[in-house]
């Protein structure tokens, strides 16, 4: 009898493993020191990094390689990813890390592109006063993300966030980073993105919560490999616009009652 559910797994699998990674493959590398190819045939081989079993992408960047699940610093503009050779370099088309991108937009596909930019720069000539303005959300990269839900709060009780770093369950990796790594082949530096886990846990008190409405609720705040992010939980109105010291990424809960009915322990 065919295995449906473990078919249904396999295919999740692969399909996380491509468009959210981490994708780890190969043997495993010392990447603690520097690393020296003088064989080409071995440096495009699959590799993972030694110990951790952490993946390691040796063609594209992780921006690239990856479609979603990616968060920027805010306000990076949303350009497209171009990538400039100098004008000595030298292209092997064999080697994809080398190779010319060629486009494959039509010059009507470049005009309707510059037609939605013109569009949302413009506002899209909607003067519906009840509408948010949505003009500029797909000006900027994504930056953040955030997860709506309704829940009960007894007195003494906490909201914890806990982001792991692997995912028991699954027996996959789910939060990490990349940093870049040199490489020598036969004598040329090549780049390597070298993959770490991330961790991160908020705790929030369910009695701030639920005696606010509209704010954030402070709370505590740990996690690992966090060296250049900024993650502490402020204490900001949601109606307030974010000051400048409150740019980089951080932990915030939103606190509001549950509109349909009055239960002061209801968020």
């Amino acid at each position: 009898m065919a295995d449906h559910v473990g078919n249904r797994k396999i295919i999740m699998k692969a399909l996380r493993e491509e468009l959210v990674g981490p994708s780890p493959q190969g043997d495993e590398l010392d990447c603690s020191d520097s690393i020296i190819f003088e064989d080409i045939a071995k440096f495009r081989m699959p590799w993972k990094q030694k110990v951790t079993g952490e993946e390691i992408l040796q063609r594209d960047r992780p921006l690239k390689r990856y479609g979603i699940g990616v968060l920027y610093p805010m306000n990076t503009p949303d350009k497209t990813d171009e990538t400039v050779l100098p004008a000595d370099a030298s292209i092997d088309a064999a080697d994809p890390q080398e190779a010319a991108t060629e486009t494959l937009l039509t010059a009507k596909g470049v005009k309707d592109i510059e037609d939605i930019v013109k569009r949302a720069e413009s506002g899209g000539g909607d003067t519906n006063p009840y509408d948010l303005d949505l003009s500029s959300a797909n000006t900027y990269r994504p930056s953040s993300i955030g997860i709506s839900f309704l829940a009960q709060f007894p007195a003494d009780t906490f909201l914890v966030v806990d982001v792991p770093s692997f995912d028991i369950t699954n027996n996959l990796g789910v939060n990490g980073r990349y940093t870049k790594k040199k490489v020598q082949v036969q004598g040329k530096d090549r780049e390597w993105w070298l993959r770490s886990p991330v961790t991160m846990k908020a705790t929030f008190s369910g009695d701030t919560i639920c005696a606010t409405d509209g704010k954030v609720a402070s709370g505590s705040f740990e996690g690992e490999n966090l060296d250049g992010l900024d993650l502490r939980p402020p204490q900001w109105s949601v109606r307030a616009s974010f000051p400048p010291e409150l740019s980089p990424p951080a932990w915030r809960s939103f606190g509001r009652p549950e509109p349909w009915r009055q239960s002061p322990g209801r968020r």
